[in-house]
């Protein structure tokens, strides 16, 4: 998320989703590596259907909104959603609503949604994604796992609609392909230290970075 800001300060924002894009396809690549075998595809089932509803509205607000209007509605949203999963996950247990399998549905259908939007229109669909399966009690490996797969079969879905709407073009590929290297040695400390890093201090992590990249897209 803060890379996503990052890139729309330094490139027209725009373009900075097609070279984003292009990065993050060779950084799934690597992850897949890594985590290949540690998804929970019925999880992945459930979400895929509504994730490329997700794109196709991504794809017409491309065309229609202005960065800013872009910038501005996630960085609200990720906030947003954020503190509304803290409450949820620190709440006394007494004081929950039992989660009926309409309500995990509804809840699939609501951020499946939302990260394929967020993922299309400025590669911001992990926040919406991390909430999700934060509310379904992962591991680390099988959250890497399932993340990893997610967004490798969602960019690769993507990738057209990019090129359709105008973000994804060589000029971004030949931005991008610098910049590889650093992905791959990111990818590698990830790895090492997600097989030592406490439960707990992921999750901790995984707030904080997603409120974070939030406050980045506001203000940036």
């Amino acid at each position: 998320m803060i890379a996503v800001a990052l890139a729309a300060i330094v490139l027209p924002a725009k373009e900075s989703v097609g070279v984003l894009l292009i990065i993050l396809l060779f950084g799934d690549l690597l992850a897949l590596w890594f985590y290949r075998k540690d998804a929970n595809w019925p999880i992945l089932k459930k979400l895929m259907p509504v994730v490329v509803l997700g794109v196709l509205l991504g794809t017409v607000f491309l065309r229609l909104a202005s960065d800013a209007v872009v910038r501005y509605g996630i960085g609200i949203a990720l906030i947003v959603l954020t503190l509304m999963q803290l409450a949820i996950t620190y709440m006394p247990h007494k004081h929950r609503a039992p989660k009926s399998p309409t309500l995990r549905n509804v809840s699939s259908a609501f951020y499946g949604t939302l990260a394929g939007f967020g993922t299309m229109v400025a590669n911001a669909g992990s926040p919406a994604l991390t909430l999700y399966l934060l509310s379904r009690r992962m591991d680390v490996r099988a959250f890497l796992g399932t993340s990893t797969w997610f967004f490798f079969l969602v960019n690769v879905i993507k990738t057209p609609f990019s090129v359709f709407a105008g973000v994804l073009s060589w000029h971004a590929f030949t931005i991008a392909l610098p910049l590889i290297p650093a992905v791959a040695i990111g990818a590698v400390i990830g790895y090492l230290l997600a097989k030592r890093i406490d439960q707990k201090l992921f999750d901790f992590l995984a707030y904080v970075v997603t409120i974070g990249g939030g406050i980045v897209l506001l203000v940036a």
